[in-house]
C-alpha cells in the first residue's frame, strides 16, 4: 500500500473519500495544492486496486513525471507494471498525444505499461442501466495503436488551447461507442458519482461495486502480471 502522510484520510480535501474534479484542474489556495491533491487522488485509487486484484500499490511519483504515476506489483508473480492514471468528468475519453505545437506528448511518449482511467460510464443494459463512475484499465501499447489510427479521422481529433500556463494539447476523442467497439479495456470497478445540474463533479469512493463479471476482470488483470 502507498503510505499516506496525514491522519486525516489521504488529504484534508479527500477526508470524506470523495474526489472532486475541480480540485484536479486548478489551484485551490496556492500552487502546490493542485499537485498535492492530484497525488492524494492517485494514492486513493492505487490503494483501492490492491485487495480485489491481489496487487500491491507502490512507487507513487511526486509532481509531474512522464514515466508513470505509480506501480502495481503482483503478490503472486512479483511482476511490476507502471501505471499512468487519468481522471475525467466526462463519459468519453480525451487522450492527449501531442502538445498544441505538435510536439509529441501524453500517450505518444508514455513509458507506462498500463493506463488506468476513471471516467463516467454505464452499468447494466437498457432501462436497467445506471450512470456510474467507471475505473478501467488499458494496455498502453494497444491504446496507443488505436490513437494512431484515429488521428487520421478528423471527427475524432480535438485541439485544446493553452490554459493556466499550460502548452495546449492535441487529443483524440475516444467515445464510449469506440471503447465498446475496440473492446481493449478491462472494467475494474463501478464508483458512485457526485453530480450537480446533471454534470459529473466528482466521484464517491464510499460507493464501490464490482464491475460486470468481476471474476473475468480479475483473470484478465492477472494476465497482465504473468
Amino acid at each position: 500500500m502507498i503510505p499516506v502522510d496525514s491522519k486525516i484520510q489521504y488529504h484534508p480535501l479527500i477526508q470524506d473519500n470523495i474526489i472532486v474534479i475541480e480540485h484536479l484542474r486548478k489551484d485551490r489556495f496556492k500552487p502546490k495544492d493542485k499537485y498535492e491533491y492530484s497525488e492524494a487522488s492517485e494514492t486513493v485509487i492505487a490503494n483501492l486496486l490492491e485487495k480485489p486484484f491481489n496487487l500491491t500499490a507502490q512507487g507513487i511519483t511526486k509532481g509531474y513525471d512522464a514515466s508513470k504515476d505509480f506501480d502495481l506489483c503482483s503478490n503472486v508473480t512479483n511482476k511490476v507494471r507502471t501505471v499512468e492514471l487519468k481522471i475525467t468528468g466526462k463519459d468519453d475519453l480525451y487522450i492527449e498525444y501531442a502538445y498544441e505545437d505538435g510536439t509529441p506528448s501524453g500517450i505518444s511518449i508514455s513509458k507506462s505499461n498500463l493506463y488506468v482511467i476513471l471516467s463516467g460510464g454505464w452499468s447494466g443494459q437498457g432501462r436497467f442501466a445506471n450512470h456510474v463512475g467507471k475505473l478501467r484499465m488499458f494496455k498502453t501499447y494497444q491504446l496507443r495503436d488505436i490513437i494512431e489510427t484515429l488521428k487520421t479521422m478528423p471527427e475524432y481529433c480535438k485541439d485544446f488551447p493553452s490554459y493556466d500556463g499550460g502548452r495546449g494539447s492535441k487529443c483524440i476523442l475516444l467515445t464510449k461507442e469506440l471503447i465498446k467497439t475496440y473492446n481493449i479495456d478491462i472494467g475494474l470497478m463501478d464508483i458512485g458519482l457526485v453530480k450537480k445540474n446533471g454534470k459529473i463533479i466528482g466521484y464517491d469512493l464510499n460507493d464501490l461495486n464490482a464491475c460486470g463479471n468481476f471474476g473475468y476482470a480479475q483473470s484478465r488483470v492477472w494476465k497482465y502480471f504473468t
